[in-house]
């Protein structure tokens, strides 16, 4: 859920094109979630 969140607000935060990088940020940073 909480990884969700993050993504959909990085996703409007930055217009969705660069979300797919984010989110492998996001997993790198953060396996737990």
């Amino acid at each position: 859920e909480a990884t969700k969140q993050v993504m959909r607000y990085f996703a409007a935060a930055k217009g969705g094109a660069m979300d797919m990088r984010i989110q492998n940020a996001i997993m790198a940073a953060n396996p737990v979630l």
